[in-house]
């Protein structure tokens, strides 16, 4: 009895000093605002519904956008860790330049422009490989380029 006794005592010991798993968007999206709000204003936009086959078109402010100034926009998308998406910088298409396509890794994307290039992030096209998702978006201005958001979130950072 009393070993039964020790090993339920030993295991209550270790499942009440454990922290709870907070790995859901909701929390790593204010984990990111926390942490860039050091370098910058942060500007969350309304979370969107995303679908597969329904490319979503997400446009950043346009104070944000127009601004002539040498300083830098960072722009983050981010789903569950699961997610699997890509962006593509709308701006570029206009401007004759190549598009680059930018996968997700660990639900997340991550763009920055800095001068007149800015102006490039003014809208985002993202195309879901995932079935669907609730997408959040965040937008950080700043003098000059930020830390990785993973390394604020390293639960999205693929090692």
């Amino acid at each position: 009895m009393t070993r039964l006794a020790a090993v339920l005592a030993a295991l209550c010991a270790v499942l009440g000093a454990t922290r709870p798993c907070s790995a859901d968007l909701d929390s790593d999206v204010r984990q990111l605002v926390r942490a860039w709000e050091k370098h910058g204003r942060v500007h969350r936009l309304t979370p969107r519904f995303a679908e597969r086959a329904r490319p979503l078109l997400i446009f950043a402010p346009p104070e944000l956008v127009v601004k002539e100034t040498a300083g830098c926009l960072t722009a983050a998308v981010l789903g569950p860790s699961s997610t699997h998406f890509t962006v593509r910088v709308a701006g570029n298409a206009a401007a004759g330049e190549p598009e680059w396509v930018v996968g997700s890794v660990a639900g997340m994307v991550e763009l920055t422009r800095c001068g007149p290039e800015r102006a490039q992030l003014a809208g985002l096209l993202v195309e879901m490989r995932s079935p669907r998702a609730v997408l959040e978006t965040l937008i950080v201005e700043s003098k000059k380029p930020i830390p990785r958001a993973a390394e604020s979130v390293p639960q999205r950072d693929p090692g």
